[in-house]
């Protein structure tokens, strides 16, 4: 595990953040059904599916020189595969012309995400605990299905897309002491709400925060937010970071999360692969809405 990060400038917290995301990607790539391309220059994953999935590029370090070629090289990959999938440009992706590249390669731009972080000790922890709320660490392989079900119903996502990483998951297996934590939120003993901890590059991940329709309104995703970073605050981390949706910006604004730089996400436009590319848009988009 890395060093705790305890640099607070805007650099260092904006590296943090999208080296976190990735090492939350790398840990599911142990999973043998995803196949992953891992090199200084650049970090992209499958997962075989033919429609909408979180597949794609999330690491670039290219040079003005080879960047046309890196972006045909791994189009023709995809395509060949009739893979859609998603290239993420952040502050910290090179080069700095990157989305332009993209875009002359016939990528276009789908969705944006916050990412954003908090210094844990100045954390807002001062709402109560909604009544009839318990949380519990997940802990074994039937946690760990529930966990993902609950998961589908609150983003949402495709089912399918969530028993994949529930079997994933199962074969990575429920270490509670591991780097990655997953959390079950139970209203009067219903199990109706998610949230993930991932402990890397130094900081406090986030991710996850979801809770099933019918129990929204009261709560219950700030407290489900706030149960991981108390335990990451109690482990010694110093910052919190996240990738927000524009659903949950308010909330962990409330919480004193500020917004300290952007990704953005495009997707590679086919004629032959349109429908699915749209079907992929429209749920980007309404994840946020």
């Amino acid at each position: 595990m890395a060093e705790i990060l305890t640099d607070f400038t805007e650099k260092a917290i904006t590296k943090s953040i999208y080296s976190n995301l990735l090492d939350w990607s790398k840990h599911f790539a142990r999973y043998p059904k995803i196949t992953v391309v891992d090199t200084p220059e650049l970090y992209h994953e499958d997962m075989g599916f033919t429609d909408f999935s979180f597949q794609g590029v999330l690491y670039t370090n290219l040079t003005s020189d080879n960047v046309d070629e890196k972006i045909e090289e791994v189009t023709a990959y995809f395509t060949s595969h009739n893979y859609p999938f998603t290239w993420m440009v952040s502050p910290t992706t090179k080069p700095d012309n990157l989305d332009e590249r993209l875009n002359a390669h016939g990528f276009k731009e789908i969705d944006g995400s916050p990412g954003m972080a908090v210094k844990l000790h100045e954390l807002v922890d001062d709402r109560e605990k909604p009544r009839g709320l318990s949380i519990e660490m997940v802990e074994d392989e039937s946690m760990l299905r529930l966990w993902w079900s609950l998961w589908s119903r609150g983003y949402p996502m495709p089912e399918k897309l969530a028993d994949f990483y529930a079997d994933a998951s199962v074969y990575i297996g429920a270490d509670p002491e591991g780097p990655m934590k997953y959390y079950i939120g139970y209203l009067d003993g219903i199990p109706i709400a998610t949230s993930q901890l991932l402990l890397g590059s130094g900081v406090a991940g986030l991710y996850s925060v979801t809770v099933v329709p019918e129990a929204r309104g009261k709560g219950i995703g700030t407290e489900m937010s706030l149960h991981p970073l108390r335990g990451a605050r109690s482990l010694g981390y110093r910052i919190g970071v996240l990738d927000s949706t524009m659903k949950g910006l308010g909330i962990y604004q409330r919480l004193g999360f500020k917004e300290v730089s952007t990704a953005r996400w495009f997707t590679y436009f086919s004629e032959e692969n349109k429908a699915v590319e749209e079907k992929m848009q429209d749920m980007l988009h309404s994840k946020r809405e």
